[in-house]
């Protein structure tokens, strides 16, 4: 048996690897939001900053095991077998479950889901004690530190309260003292705000970033402690009169700095403190190991009495790799980048579109929510009321040097308020010994923000409010499926022993399997509308070229899709078909982003270029369009073959493959350099259209004479229809962005 409790070790060792990358995918959220959604800095400079804060945090994170050791359970009452049983479980759930949630793109609390893991493991190996023992059930919570888990759903209730009410206010001061043109009262409002702000980063880098760190008692910390109020009213003053002084540059900006800083102090405390969750379990599993090899015996009859104290620091070399792995998870991982895209998305100031759909909940908290604000503002002054309105024009300024064309998603104020509140309310839940999950505190501050900066309008408020509702759904979610889970799995493993923890570990690598393959892993990455980065200041002519480069792939990509879509029809291959409505179903969603995308950027634009701007949204527009006639046409394919209706006969098939070959004639002229290409190319359409008519003759003789069917005609009308618009949109786009002597491109 000592080779099999070694290999669970091992491989205890091994999932804290994966547990690693999968929990910082996860909690990257935490500190990159604020920073990388207000684009505080280019992105590689925000990632620089961030992994100096979590190789930081980490070497920090010294004496944090006593979660996984005496936090949900009482150690005495259990054996290195049970101990090393509960792990093993909770490593492999754990892995599970926040691969599940990184996949669907949603953050969730590894706080939580550690704690309710450990309380689900150890409920169901003490019961199966107990049962074996022959033990009155009323000794089962005996085994349990019951009161750690109620505190810790106690502090979700009140820090999620807390966190959005504390967002909500602080933001809507700010924004009424700095407005959204708040360059214009820096010179005062950023001193004092900057002089603040970093008292608040500071003083929550020592209570909460160090508090596990081996530092915590050195000299210099106490003395800061014995003296906070002199110590933090000198750092107020001289951060002040450094803003003061570096605020006579007009081009320096406090709250950036705020930012950066902010996101380093976030990045430490999470290291510092959440490391627990992904190697707590693993190294209190080693130790356990090692006691009970130093002691000798068997592992059945160990009891882990050594567990009821915390033990000694870890091994800062465990603690420097752990770090390095969360550095390159954060740099490397796709599903962390989709993490953040969330919550920027939940919280963007203007439109956009919206990644959750409405229900009748979040129709009804928005419901209500208008009316009691349309009560409160009917009992505020008017001369009141319009002077915040005032105070709350947006402005929205150009962006030079945004390579992507995008806008921030909100401003420096409100990045560096996300961060200053989270820092108060997770220091609050520190000083008073509330286990709070960071993840939960960050998330709904910027939610709390949002609101008060008016990003949730009538035009997105049921689909930002529907967004919460389904991620702190998702936060429970965690909590009952990490107990439920880890319980089942604990079960199966005491039962059967080796057995056990090789079905397990089948049933978990299954799971991972499935998810991955039935969601989208692709990291977001940022929509580029393929024109030059100043298209807003070209003439129309040379924007109209740019498109129509753009136009000529459109055409090949339409081509070739048509000559994929009629072999699959006549193949009746569904693989094919289902890749072509997977492949339109990007394309929409990319569309969708694109005409987003152009809408920022036209809020830019000068009004001489007036002319520019409507050949790029009048071609974005039509794009839509193309893709929606595609659309029906894969569809109607779809319908029948999938369904495995009867087949096309062989007059239809030959329509089919020649329409197919005009199409690709039409695309091949349309790539040409024909001085005459505008008169070739209408003469080519006429002769497409003149040929849909004749197989939609054919196809309505074949109905009278009872040769076809009303599954045959849905397809056969239906993909010729669809083709034949969408041939007509791609004629219209070539010609409003086709200009005479076209270059070739």
């Amino acid at each position: 048996m000592e080779i099999f409790f070694l290999s669970i070790v091992v491989l205890m060792l091994g999932l804290a690897v994966f547990d690693l990358i999968v929990g910082v995918s996860n909690d990257a959220v935490n500190f990159l939001t604020s920073a990388i959604g207000a684009k505080a800095a280019p992105f590689k400079r925000v990632m620089m900053v961030a992994s100096i804060g979590v190789v930081v945090g980490a070497v920090a994170s010294g004496g944090m095991m006593g979660l996984a050791k005496n936090g949900m359970l009482t150690p005495s009452l259990f054996s290195v077998q049970d101990l090393l049983f509960i792990y093993v479980v909770v490593m492999l759930t754990d892995v599970f479950l926040l691969d599940l949630f990184n996949s669907v793109r949603l953050p969730t609390s590894t706080t939580v889901s550690i704690v309710f893991e450990l309380l689900g493991a150890t409920l169901a190996v003490s019961f199966m004690k107990l049962w074996h023992a022959g033990m009155p059930v009323n000794q089962w919570f005996t085994f349990l530190n019951g009161d750690k888990a109620i505190t810790v759903i106690l502090a979700i209730f009140v820090s999620v309260a807390l966190a959005f009410t504390g967002g909500w206010l602080v933001q809507f001061l700010m924004r009424a003292l700095m407005t959204f043109d708040y360059k214009r009262y820096m010179k005062v409002g950023g001193p004092l705000f900057g002089g603040v702000s970093i008292v608040v980063i500071l003083n929550f880098i020592l209570s909460k970033g160090l508090k596990n760190s081996p530092l915590r008692d050195h000299a210099v910390l106490t003395s800061i402690s014995d003296h906070a109020l002199l110590f933090y009213g000198g750092i107020f003053v001289g951060a002040v009169l450094y803003y003061l002084i570096r605020g006579r540059n007009e081009h320096f900006d406090p709250f950036r700095e705020i930012t950066m800083f902010g996101t380093f102090a976030l990045a430490m405390a999470f290291a510092s403190n959440d490391l627990v969750n992904f190697i707590g379990v693993p190294m209190a599993g080693l130790e356990a190991y090692t006691l009970w090899q130093s002691a000798g015996g068997s592992a059945n009859a160990f009891m882990m009495t050594a567990f009821e104290e915390s033990g000694s620091p870890s091994n800062m070399l465990y603690l420097f790799i752990a770090g390095l792995i969360m550095v390159a998870t954060l740099w490397r991982s796709k599903k962390a980048r989709n993490v953040i895209s969330t919550s920027v998305e939940l919280s963007r100031q203007v439109e956009t579109v919206e990644r959750f759909r409405g229900n009748d909940l979040a129709r009804g908290v928005v419901r209500l929510f208008s009316f009691l604000a349309s009560a409160v503002a009917r009992l505020v002054p008017t001369f009141l009321r319009q002077a915040i309105d005032r105070r709350y024009t947006l402005v929205r300024p150009k962006l030079p040097g945004a390579k992507d064309g995008q806008p921030p998603a909100f401003d420096m104020i409100r990045a560096s308020v996300n961060l200053m509140v989270a820092a108060v309310v997770i220091t609050l839940g520190t000083a008073n010994k509330l286990p709070l999950s960071t993840t939960y505190v960050t998330f709904m501050v910027v939610m709390g923000t949002s609101l008060a900066d008016r990003a949730w309008n009538r035009d997105s408020a049921v689909y930002r409010v529907s967004g919460v509702f389904t991620v702190v759904g998702g936060w429970f979610f965690t909590a009952l499926s990490a107990m439920t889970l880890t319980a089942i799995f604990g079960v199966i493993v005491y039962s059967f022993s080796a057995v056990g923890v090789a079905l397990v570990i089948a049933l978990v690598v299954l799971g991972i399997y499935l998810v991955n393959r039935f969601t989208e892993t692709d990291a977001e990455v940022t929509m580029d509308l393929g024109l030059p980065e100043d298209w807003t200041l070209m003439e129309p002519d040379d924007v109209k070229r740019a498109l129509h480069a753009k136009v000529r792939s459109i055409s090949a990509d339409y081509a070739e899709l048509v000559a994929t879509l009629v072999n699959a029809i006549l193949q009746e291959d569904a693989k094919a078909i289902k890749g072509l409505a997977k492949r339109i179903a990007k394309e929409e969603e990319r569309n969708a982003q694109f005409q987003n995308l152009v809408a920022d950027q036209l809020r830019t634009l000068d009004l001489q270029h007036i002319a520019s701007g409507k050949a790029v949204l009048e071609y974005f527009v039509r794009r839509r369009e193309l893709t929606a006639e595609i659309r029906a046409a894969v569809d109607a394919a779809a319908i029948h073959v999938l369904n495995l209706h009867h087949p096309l006969d062989d007059h239809q098939a030959d329509f089919l493959r020649h329409f197919s070959t005009l199409v690709s004639g039409y695309d091949k002229e349309l790539q040409s350099d024909n001085k005459d290409r505008i008169k070739d190319l209408e003469a080519l359409l006429e002769g497409i259209n003149d040929y849909v008519e004749t197989a939609v003759a054919h196809q309505v003789e074949g109905l009278s004479q009872d040769r076809y069917g009303y599954r045959n005609s849905q397809l056969f009308l239906g993909t010729f229809i669809g083709h034949l618009n969408a041939a007509n949109v791609i004629h219209r786009m070539h010609k409003k962005t086709f200009v005479k002597n076209h270059p070739a491109s």
